[in-house]
């Protein structure tokens, strides 16, 4: 699978013409396995929250939806190992 950092899947939802040509062709591409991080969620609406990032109000606001849109799954992040 290809994982998309915070900032790739931010502009993949919000300004596609950021990213590279490869990393829209894999985007688009049905046949990848798009994954996000669940830390992704926790930094965005972090940051959201804080001020720092308002355009990304909807993306944070809609998060499982955009999941959705880009076809990705979301990675956990388990207990062990954050410990």
């Amino acid at each position: 699978g290809w994982c998309l950092t915070k900032i790739g899947f931010r502009w993949a939802l919000t300004d596609p013409s950021q990213l590279s040509s490869a990393a829209r062709e894999i985007i688009a591409d049905s046949s990848n396995t798009l994954l996000v991080s669940a830390a992704s969620a926790w930094e965005i609406s972090t940051k959201v929250r804080l001020g720092k990032l308002d355009q990304a109000r909807a993306v944070a606001d809609h998060y499982v939806d955009h999941l959705q849109t880009l076809v990705a799954r979301e990675v956990p992040i388990p207990c062990r190992t954050i410990w």
